[in-house]
């Protein structure tokens, strides 16, 4: 047990550290925002559930009208509010993406392609709570939760006026068919969009008020309870929704934000199938690589 506890550790921290290093690259214009699935450094809470999530787009190839990026992201959060590290739940997930500028709709518009997967490291914890199998039983943790989707986004700033500044971003979702033929359900697309009204209010501070949504398609929350064994009565929504303030700050080279709120709705990865209600707090951090600002921004 030890041992596997130790390579566990070891396999966490080298992903976590590799992200880190490359963060160190990100553009100085990224700013701190309620996207549910963010490319940046935050941790913090979730209707009481810690979490932590690193991701990064990394710019491979750059023109003054084309950008070529592989965001990649690592989240790890937990299902209990006992536990203070996150740890017992985890997803990834990694794509290649364009970015045009497209001065008529959007300021950038993006297309690109996606592979995610969850998966669960408290396993015996997991299945004691949300499903009715026994600990001997197998349980596919490899491909269980283990999809592709093609991703259309764009982003307008569509206010500045008097100080405020309003931004908004709009995006489509559609999946490929579930990688794993016995997918205990089936996403289909899903709708995104989150935006946020900023103003400076102090030297290097800014106040912002936001959200963000995302509605899914998918098969109905009963057929994936009887088909996978989960717990009947643990209902998924297919809405997850956030609304907060915020106060970020810049010095010298590093980014700093505070953001709370209230959410509703799933958790994200194998925290699905779990109803969240509840507050949100979360700290993020970003370092700024003035050499490496894109030009699309």
């Amino acid at each position: 047990m030890n041992l596997i506890l130790y390579l566990r550790g070891s396999v966490f921290s080298s992903l976590w550290l590799f992200l880190f290093i490359i963060s160190f690259t990100a553009r100085s214009s990224l700013t701190a925002n309620f996207s549910i699935d963010s490319y940046d450094i935050r941790t913090g809470l979730n209707d009481g559930r810690s979490f932590a999530r690193v991701g990064h787009p990394i710019s491979l190839y750059q023109k003054s009208f084309f950008e070529l990026e592989l965001p990649v992201a690592i989240e790890l959060a937990n299902f209990s509010r006992n536990e203070t590290v996150p740890w017992q739940t985890w997803r990834a997930n990694a794509g290649l993406r364009v970015r045009i500028p497209v001065p008529a709709a959007f300021d950038t518009v993006s297309l690109g392609f996606f592979h995610e997967s969850a998966h669960v490291t408290d396993r015996d914890g997991y299945l004691q709570t949300y499903t009715t199998l026994n600990l001997a039983d197998y349980f596919d943790n490899r491909s269980r939760l283990s999809f592709e989707y093609f991703e259309l986004a764009g982003s307008k700033e569509i206010l500045e006026v008097n100080g405020y500044s309003a931004t908004a971003n709009l995006g489509i979702r559609i999946f490929t068919d579930p990688l794993n033929s016995f997918a205990p359900f089936l996403f289909r697309s899903s709708l995104l969009a989150d935006m946020q009204i900023q103003k400076t209010i102090a030297h290097n501070f800014q106040g912002y008020i936001g959200g963000s949504l995302e509605q899914w398609n998918i098969s109905s929350a009963n057929e994936w309870s009887t088909a996978a064994g989960f717990r009947q009565n643990l209902n998924s929504t297919d809405l997850i929704w956030k609304l907060g303030v915020g106060i970020s700050t810049q010095q010298e080279n590093a980014k700093w934000a505070l953001q709370l709120g209230y959410l509703e709705g799933p958790g994200k990865g194998m925290n699905i199938v779990q109803p969240i209600s509840g507050f949100f707090i979360e700290i993020i951090w970003q370092y700024i690589h003035q050499k490496r600002t894109s030009t699309l921004d």
